[in-house]
């Protein structure tokens, strides 16, 4: 075992069995700021170093915009609830069948430009009762991409609405 170590300066050696003590070196505070300075600690005092703050001065990366997911269309009964649909599509025709006394096909004229951007241009829908069709340009003419078209199959009636303006004149069946 070696004598205590220095703060500043050599570790402790020993010599036979006499243990030496390191000599306290000088302070060398000439890089050291105007206000700073070096203070002598006991032996296993314990500090808090403080963490550096994050400087405002470093570029930070610009997160890309993520695309809305959002659905183009929903099929929902006359309380809201979401009935089950089949989907069929075929030569710029979406099929779209809920088997049901009351469905309710809704959703933005956003959604159905995005449809005509993925090639359909009309829209059938069913209920098992009645059948109706319209046209996806004809519609989105009407009205603003965030405007609700609404269209109900109740029985052997169509109603169709596009932000509550009456548009079944629209609709061919």
């Amino acid at each position: 075992m070696d004598g205590a170590g220095a703060a500043i300066g050599a570790g402790g050696s020993h010599q036979g069995t006499t243990l030496v003590d390191a000599q306290e070196g000088d302070v060398d505070t000439s890089g050291l700021s105007p206000d700073g300075s070096v203070e002598r600690l006991d032996p296993g005092t314990t500090f808090d170093i403080p963490q550096p703050k994050p400087r405002s001065s470093f570029l930070t990366a610009s997160a890309e915009p993520q695309p809305v997911k959002a659905a183009l269309y929903r099929v929902i009964d006359e309380t809201g609830k979401a009935l089950p649909v089949e989907t069929k599509q075929e030569d710029g025709v979406l099929l779209l069948t809920a088997q049901a006394d009351i469905a309710i096909l809704e959703g933005a004229v956003s959604g159905l430009q995005t449809l005509q951007g993925r090639g359909i241009d009309t829209i059938t829908f069913t209920n098992g009762t009645i059948s109706v069709s319209f046209s996806l340009a004809e519609v989105i003419a009407k009205g603003a991409s965030s405007d609700v078209y609404r269209l109900t199959l109740s029985g052997g009636e169509a109603n169709f609405t596009l932000a509550d303006a009456d548009i079944t004149a629209l609709l061919g069946k």
